[in-house]
């Protein structure tokens, strides 16, 4: 029987320049989590209801793996020599791709920053935010709690990339889309020393990313928006779950919001109770790891220097009031 080859290529579909506009439109795609008098913050926790999402994906997949894998254990016990070295074969497979699956969503889920903010200060042209430590790592860090440090960088030695994760397999082919920032070693060493991002690839798009750079460069460069253009509302703020009954109100209907997600979402919660005892069971995992990801998170402490130079955040009030830069095109 066959196998599914799949293929991973990384294509970089253009290279922004910082004086040369990237798109007619311009969006913070709703990231833009505070506005000082001359920066604003980005984060990604947009997509927090997904964390833990991984934990139950590999569960119900070893799962079935291991319930194939009994299925040629069984086989163990006639005198077969192939059966016996298919079942030997199919548990050692399973015992290592579980290993191997939650060892990587692991560092995806846990000992997270408590705060991922990428902040752009146009006032000092300068760029902040959280990255690890390695130089700090030690053989505990080994288990995911990396030790975390705020970089600041000038925004001159830094390059974006709109790049293009395409992923093959003889089933299907698709594109992944990725704004990607890279860090020079100083405006003279074009030596690449780091990258960040911005957003979760569920949010990018071959339109999205050029539209967010170009959010970017038109407030570092020509004193635009911090909000997107014509925006007089910042996104909605979700605040991250404190214990696990939160969770399960963030990931599912079973929680705190339950009769909102009736009303919001009628349809999906009622295929949720026709299927509750498939659905019961994930969403009470999913809520599980989805805790013990926000539970785990490391705490970063900004550089007093950092938040001297950025100030107090705005109001909402204040922002709409220009204080942060118009908002308008």
């Amino acid at each position: 029987m066959g196998t599914k080859a799949t293929k991973r290529r990384i294509d970089v579909l253009t290279r922004f320049e910082r004086h040369r506009m990237a798109s007619g439109d311009a969006t913070d795609l709703g990231l833009v989590q505070k506005v000082y008098a001359q920066a604003i913050t980005f984060g990604g926790e947009s997509a927090q209801f997904m964390r833990g999402l991984s934990q139950v994906v590999g569960l119900w997949g070893i799962g079935f793996c291991f319930f194939l894998g009994d299925l040629g254990w069984s086989d163990l016990s006639k005198p077969d020599t192939f059966s016996r070295g298919l079942g030997t074969i199919t548990l050692l497979f399973c015992a290592l791709f579980g290993v191997a699956f939650f060892v990587y969503t692991y560092f995806l889920t846990f000992f997270l920053p408590g705060d991922s903010s990428v902040v752009f200060d146009r006032k000092n042209k300068c760029v902040h935010w959280v990255t690890a430590d390695r130089a700090k790592a030690t053989r505990l860090s080994a288990l995911g709690r990396m030790p975390l440090r705020v970089v600041s960088v000038p925004w001159s030695q830094i390059d974006a990339e709109h790049r293009a994760v395409f992923r093959a397999n003889t089933a299907s082919a698709s594109y992944d889309h990725d704004l990607a920032f890279i860090v020079h070693r100083s405006a003279t060493d074009p030596t690449v020393v780091e990258e960040f991002g911005l957003a979760p690839s569920m949010l990018l798009g071959r339109e999205t990313v050029p539209a967010l750079y170009e959010h970017i460069r038109r407030y570092m460069e020509e004193e635009g928006p911090p909000w997107s253009p014509g925006v007089t509302e910042p996104a909605p703020f979700i605040p991250k779950p404190r214990n696990w009954w939160q969770s399960m109100g963030l990931v599912g209907p079973f929680g705190p919001k339950y009769l909102a997600w009736w009303k919001q979402h009628p349809g999906l919660t009622l295929a949720v109770h026709i299927l509750l005892p498939i659905t019961l069971p994930v969403y009470l995992l999913w809520s599980l790891f989805n805790w013990l990801s926000y539970a785990t998170e490391q705490k970063v402490v900004w550089p007093q220097k950092v938040l001297d130079t950025l100030g107090p955040v705005l109001t909402d009030d204040e922002v709409r009031a220009g204080k942060g830069g118009k908002l308008v095109a």
